[in-house]
């Protein structure tokens, strides 16, 4: 996969990008290498951390309310943030 992500192929038709992650700084993306004249492509964004969504889905889903939600955060249901790591080299 590496060689080629780097080949001048792979430059040449922008296959490889960076989207920036809340936890690493930039991550690589490989590109669809398909590309539709009529229908944009979305800017892709990184995967969720692990438990980012967890409190707002108690809350909107299932209807915990705040002081729930503030006793569970105290117990370290939730875990703990992710550290930020460097970023991921992107070929150039």
């Amino acid at each position: 996969m590496g060689e080629a992500i780097r080949s001048p192929e792979a430059r040449e038709r922008a296959l490889v990008t960076r989207i920036p992650h809340p936890a690493v700084g930039w991550v690589p993306n490989v590109s669809l290498p398909i590309r539709f004249s009529g229908t944009p492509m979305a800017d892709p964004v990184a995967a969720p951390s692990v438990g980012q969504d967890t409190e707002e889905v108690l809350r909107e889903v299932l209807g915990y309310e705040d002081a729930r939600l503030a006793e569970l955060s105290a117990k370290g249901i939730f875990g703990t943030p992710v550290e930020r790591h460097e970023a991921a080299e992107v070929p150039a």
